[in-house]
């Protein structure tokens, strides 16, 4: 039942409106008694009609007391068995029948309703004693045998008891109504408490799920913001990727012009050789110059000539084999500086291609040099036949032609020199391209092994942006459901 229902319908409303249903039950009953009565002819209608005037003025006038001015009013009790007992007494004083007696016993019964102790006890005593006043006129007036006598005791007794039980009742209710009153009060200053505790702690709840909420919306930011990075990540992890990609194939690039510069280097090694076959075959000429110097007597002049064309060809060659030799020097440092930069894989072996471009220039134009030495040479074999056909011709300057062949013998040891120096230098050219190679076989695996792991780091990028979805969705969910759980705290603090 609610409060308003409470008040609208109280204790004390329900207590008139019972005591009233008593009353009225008990003298409708009395009414259809003399009613009965009347019908018989044991009564007449003037006693009739005093007797419906005293029992209906005080029904009634709790009725309009009820109905229309208080329904919560005391009157009602003290007007009620007050006209009752006024009622009893002229049922008594009139009745030819002790039995009237028990015409008081219901409304005994219906006034413990009121839980008034003082109240039954003066009700009760009227009641008794209007059954002694009763009993002694009946007795002074002679009206009373000795088995009269018997029952005015019983009677009198009887009401005795009803009235002693309703007294304790009324009392023992009135003491158990203000002990539940207590215990009311008291679950209600306790209910209170727990109330505004409980109006307390939802405040506090409130606080906390907003807190909770706002952090969760802080952690569902975070959130986003790591997806954000993560999806940056995966892209620089792409990129990365490519690139890496990309220097494996310039790797591979590598490795394929480092082997062309090793095959060219060879070649030019191969070439070199050729080179030195022919100047040992010209100092084997040489030789034979000097056998046939005293043939060459007549052709002096024409060998002169042609050895002095000789020695600027030769003067030439040495030119040309000195730019070898610089070409040479040159490749060997730019191996070296390749070498290097491959050791240290600065910008993925970006500078190795630089190098292997440039050793394949000097391999080049050590190629044309060399031609242009075999060039040479050919015209100094062509040269020296000529010298060879003349020698007969040239016996005045025989000395001169010895000491001229001597000079060439000399030049050949040197060009030999200068070519086993050289051949000595490709050798090591060649080494060292082959560590070039072993290198750049190094860095692909190197690469390669950067790729396996940037595939896997992109895989475990992968599943971590996965991860990062569902704490967002997790996330989010929680947001809701501590959104719904607010509204809830929120609703049971109004109706607290």
């Amino acid at each position: 039942m609610s409060l308003k229902e409470k008040h609208a319908f109280s204790e004390k409303q329900l207590v008139n409106q019972r005591f009233l249903v008593c009353y009225g039950s008990v003298i409708g009953i009395l009414l259809l008694a003399y009613i009965g009565e009347y019908i018989k002819g044991n009564r007449t209608p003037g006693y009739l009609a005093v007797f419906c005037t005293i029992m209906m003025i005080p029904f009634l006038a709790c009725m309009i007391l009820y109905f229309v001015k208080n329904k919560e009013s005391a009157a009602i009790k003290y007007i009620g068995m007050g006209g009752f007992l006024i009622l009893y007494a002229y049922v008594m004083f009139t009745s030819d029948s002790i039995i009237a007696f028990v015409y008081i016993l219901p409304m005994l019964t219906a006034i413990t309703l009121f839980q008034n102790g003082k109240f039954s006890l003066g009700a009760g005593s009227l009641a008794v004693a209007i059954n002694v006043f009763y009993i002694v006129e009946e007795v002074g007036n002679g009206r009373a045998d000795s088995s009269s006598i018997i029952n005015y005791e019983i009677a009198l007794a009887a009401v005795l008891l009803v009235d002693v039980f309703c007294i304790v009742s009324s009392r023992n209710l009135e003491r158990i109504s203000n002990f539940r009153m207590a215990q009311i009060s008291e679950e209600k200053e306790h209910t209170g408490e727990i109330l505004e505790n409980m109006t307390s702690t939802t405040g506090e709840l409130i606080e906390k799920i907003t807190a909770i909420d706002a952090q969760s919306k802080d952690m569902e930011s975070q959130g986003e913001n790591s997806k954000n990075a993560i999806e940056e990540i995966v892209t620089g992890a792409n990129d990365l990727a490519q690139t890496i990609q990309k220097q494996l194939e310039m790797t591979e690039n590598i490795g394929v012009q480092t082997d062309n510069a090793v095959q060219i280097s060879d070649r030019i090694s191969e070439k070199f050789q050729t080179t030195l076959k022919i100047t040992e075959e010209g100092n084997q000429d040489i030789g034979q110059l000097r056998a046939a110097s005293a043939q060459t007597e007549s052709a002096g002049g024409e060998v002169s000539a042609t050895m002095n064309t000789l020695l600027e060809q030769i003067e030439e060659a040495n030119k040309i084999l000195q730019m070898i030799a610089g070409i040479t020097t040159q490749t060997t440092l730019l191996a070296l500086n390749a070498s290097i930069e491959a050791a240290h894989a600065g910008e993925a072996g970006k500078g190795f291609a630089v190098v292997a471009d440039e050793i394949k220039n000097l391999a080049a134009g050590t190629e044309q040099a060399t031609q242009q030495i075999k060039d040479i040479l050919a015209q100094l074999t062509e040269q020296a036949d000529a010298a060879g056909r003349s020698v007969g011709s040239l016996v005045e300057t025989n000395k001169a032609q010895a000491e001229l062949v001597e000079k060439t013998g000399e030049a050949f040891a040197r060009i030999k020199k200068d070519i086993d120096q050289v051949s000595a230098d490709m050798a090591e050219q060649t080494t060292g391209m082959g560590q070039v190679k072993d290198s750049n076989h190094e860095i692909v695996q190197y690469v390669e092994n950067l790729s396996a792991f940037s595939e896997e780091l992109l895989a475990n990028i992968e599943n971590t942006r996965t991860l990062t979805d569902g704490m967002i969705q997790g996330t989010k969910q929680i947001s809701d459901m501590l959104d719904e759980t607010k509204k809830e705290v929120e609703l049971l603090k109004t109706m607290v």
